[in-house]
């Protein structure tokens, strides 16, 4: 019996693709159903016409966040992606989770070849030089998703749980030549004044909240340098001019620039009730290609907002932003029309109480600071700078009504 057409069976296999629907976005895990591309693996393995259509589906849209055992299915993949780079240009579509300790994602290959897999991966990025960097330093406290979505090039849709701990992802995202080396944004706590007096070096590094930028004391459990030039050096002090250099020396980079990445949907947030700062993902509006932008748990109001780096920046390309469980007030929601000019949408879900508050330091550590809504001074701030909007949706439901007025 002659073999069906590659067509017909390509129409077939592509019933079997892995799903990212857009409904509950923010509630992926065990709710999905992943026996359409444990069926595809399947047919991998059956014949070389059958892998031939059925490995570009497999490949085309990845879910890792919310598998089970999704730190081996993480560093699998990377190991994938570093002997086979084509797999990872068929990707279009992606859910990772930055949330993996790298103790645990070392599990399944042994510390040791984890490391060879690492520097390995690294050497063979073409990305900015600031940006490898950064990597080589907190790749052991950030996880693999941005190593292993930086050989996806051709994606066109990111889902992600970055948590607490990321530092890597929202930068690579960017995918702009602005991004630079952002003194202070590694440092999420808050934002502090950093000296540049020598006579001020020891006093800065006994604090709690310095700037990353400037020291790192602290070695990681695993720092993957057995004394090798792997990452920058714990404790060192590099000029002003390492700090502040773009560390973009040509037009394009081939794992960096993601020119069909138009939808990201990002859980700022892993444990339930927890908040992110604004700031957190701001690097993501400086992306020149995105459309949609969604994110789960992030706070725009008060001093947070003072805290921007990029707050003269201008987005001329997303359409559409969606902000679920998320605190903001009339000056955010000004913040967010001003920088992105084309939007001609905006949805808000504001939080119940169960999630927490910004903490204000210049109140007192630990010192919550209250998110209080004015419809007024919303209403002001949409007559001025939201006429171009053709959606606006905000939802109050679960908000505590004491908190408006």
């Amino acid at each position: 019996m002659d073999s069906l057409p590659d067509e017909i069976l390509h129409n077939i296999f592509a019933g079997l693709e892995d799903q990212m629907p857009l409904d509950k976005w923010q509630l992926y895990g065990a709710r999905l159903d992943h026996r359409g591309s444990a069926a595809l693996r399947n047919l991998c393995l059956v014949c070389r016409q059958f892998r031939r259509i059925a490995q570009p589906l497999l490949y085309r849209t990845i879910v890792i966040e919310g598998r089970r055992r999704a730190k081996n299915i993480g560093t699998l993949l990377l190991r994938t992606f570093v002997e086979n780079p084509q797999l990872a240009e068929q990707v279009r579509a992606v859910s990772l989770t930055d949330c993996v300790k790298l103790s645990e994602q070392v599990e399944i290959l042994g510390k040791d070849a984890t490391k060879a897999l690492v520097r390995s991966a690294m050497d063979k990025l073409d990305i900015p030089p600031a940006l490898k960097r950064m990597m080589k330093r907190h790749i052991a406290s950030s996880g693999f998703a941005a190593l292993i979505l930086a050989y996806m090039p051709h994606v066109q849709v990111v889902d992600c749980t970055i948590g607490d701990r990321t530092k890597i992802l929202p930068w690579l995202l960017s995918a702009s030549p602005d991004a630079g080396r952002p003194l202070g944004w590694l440092q999420r706590d808050r934002k502090v004044e950093v000296s540049h007096d020598e006579d001020d070096d020891e006093a800065q590094e006994g604090n709690d909240f310095f700037d990353d930028e400037y020291y790192v004391t602290k070695k990681e459990e695993y720092d993957f340098s057995d004394e090798e030039p792997y990452v920058v050096d714990y404790g060192e002090v590099l000029s002003m001019e390492e700090y502040q250099q773009k560390g973009i020396s040509k037009d394009t980079f081939a794992n960096y620039r993601f020119a069909n990445l138009t939808e990201i949907r990002i859980r700022a947030v892993e444990n339930p009730g927890a908040i992110e700062d604004a700031w957190t993902i701001e690097p993501l509006l400086l992306n020149p290609t995105l459309k949609i932008l969604r994110t789960f748990g992030t706070a725009w109001y008060g001093e947070e907002l003072d805290n921007l780096i990029w707050p003269e920046h201008k987005n001329y390309s997303l359409e559409y932003f969606d902000l679920m469980e998320s605190y903001i007030d009339a000056e955010g929601l000004k913040t967010i029309l001003t920088c992105c000019l084309k939007l001609n949408g905006i949805s808000i879900r504001l939080p119940d109480e169960e999630r927490q508050l910004t903490v204000n330091y210049e109140m007192g550590y630990g010192e919550e600071e209250e998110c209080i809504l004015n419809f007024d001074d919303f209403g002001d701030v949409l007559r001025k700078h939201g006429q171009d909007l053709e959606k606006f949706d905000l939802n109050t439901f679960f908000f505590e009504s004491y908190r408006t007025y």
